[in-house]
């Protein structure tokens, strides 16, 4: 009697596993469902505030304003990157002339180019208001991230009194061969540049201007 009622148990469990799977599976996909429609009713709320929208609409303002100036960004750090070497050269010959660090980097600053000016300057402000020569230099690399070496060698020079105007003539030197090798770059750049307008522009204008009327000169002799 045992065996039968095992043999029953046994068999109602076979037959009742795969509902039992396929109700386990069921209730996931709607609990799935469930956190979908409430995630997607909670992004069209997200959507719908306004100050979702002024954020998106700052967002969009700021990527917009950075491509705009993006051009003249170049620009600008291309102008510093060709200071760098004269820049270099008038500190060296504050250098040489027997200044320290500190008062050598302020009598050059008014000497260099204008578009390193001000920040050199700000150093000997900074220094002004008490602080450290180094703590100013820093400052200086964070905005015009071409005198990284520069600052380096001033600091150390400040700090324990090494010669700085030989290092800073060989980092005049490969700042000048730096700038050759962007302008040869840039040339080669330039000649594939051309192209476009040579293939897309010259040519046809020369086949209108000489083939064509040739061609129908001759059509109409014909």
């Amino acid at each position: 009697m045992s065996g039968v009622v095992l043999l029953s148990v046994g068999w109602g469990a076979l037959v009742a596993s795969p509902l039992v799977v396929a109700a386990r599976r069921r209730g996931a996909r709607d609990r799935i469902t469930h956190l979908r429609g409430e995630r997607g009713e909670r992004g069209a709320r997200r959507r719908a505030d306004p100050l979702h929208l002024v954020g998106r609409a700052g967002a969009l303002g700021r990527v917009v304003i950075g491509l705009a100036t993006r051009p003249r960004r170049r620009a600008a750090a291309a102008e510093v990157a060709r200071a760098v070497p004269l820049t270099l050269d008038v500190v060296i010959v504050a250098l040489r002339a027997g200044y320290a660090a500190r008062p050598a980097l302020a009598a050059a600053a008014p000497w260099c180019p204008v578009a390193v000016i001000r920040d050199l300057e700000a150093v000997e402000s900074r220094c002004r208001l008490g602080a450290p020569f180094a703590v100013a230099l820093a400052h200086l690399t964070e905005a015009v991230a071409p005198f990284r070496t520069l600052a380096e060698v001033l600091a150390l020079t400040d700090h324990d009194g090494a010669p700085a105007a030989d290092r800073l003539a060989a980092l005049a030197v490969d700042a000048r061969a730096e700038l050759r090798r962007r302008a040869e770059a840039h040339a080669r750049r330039l000649t594939v540049r051309l192209l476009f307008p040579l293939v897309f522009l010259v040519l046809p204008a020369f086949g209108l201007l000489t083939v064509v009327p040739t061609l129908s000169a001759g059509l109409r002799g014909i």
